[in-house]
C-alpha cells in the first residue's frame, strides 16, 4: 500500500472496484459516495471523494480523500459543508462523526474545523 492513500486507491482496477462496492451500496441506501471535482480542458477533472455512511439511530460518517496536489483549496471544506448540510436535511442524520487518525492534523485543524465541525 502507498502510503497517504486508501487501500485500493492507488490503480486503476482499484477505483474501478471501490467505484463498483461504492455503487453497490448507495443502491442498498447505506452510502451516499461523491465526487470532488474541478474544471479541466475537456470537462472536470476527479481530485477526491467524499462520502456519508448510514449508521443506526439517525447518526452516519463522512469520509473524504484528496489529490495531494488539490490540498489547500479550500474543496474539502466546501464538500464537507454541503454534505452536512444534506446529511442534517434531506438525509433527516441527527449526528454525524468525521473519524480520523490523530496524526491527519491537516484533516483535525484546516478542515474540520472550517467546516464548523464539532
Amino acid at each position: 500500500m502507498v502510503p497517504g492513500r486508501l487501500p485500493g486507491t492507488a490503480e486503476l482496477d482499484g477505483v474501478r472496484a471501490n467505484l463498483e462496492r461504492a455503487g453497490q451500496a448507495w443502491q442498498e441506501g447505506s452510502l451516499l459516495p461523491l465526487s470532488i471535482a474541478v474544471p479541466a480542458e475537456e470537462g472536470r477533472r476527479l481530485v477526491g471523494w467524499q462520502l456519508v455512511i448510514g449508521g443506526p439511530a439517525r447518526s452516519g460518517e463522512v469520509g473524504y480523500w484528496l489529490d495531494a496536489g488539490h490540498v489547500g483549496r479550500g474543496l474539502v471544506t466546501r464538500a464537507v459543508t454541503a454534505v452536512l448540510d444534506h446529511a442534517f436535511g434531506p438525509l433527516g442524520l441527527e449526528r454525524v462523526g468525521l473519524p480520523t487518525t490523530v496524526d491527519n492534523t491537516r484533516a483535525v485543524q484546516r478542515d474540520v474545523v472550517a467546516a464548523r465541525y464539532t
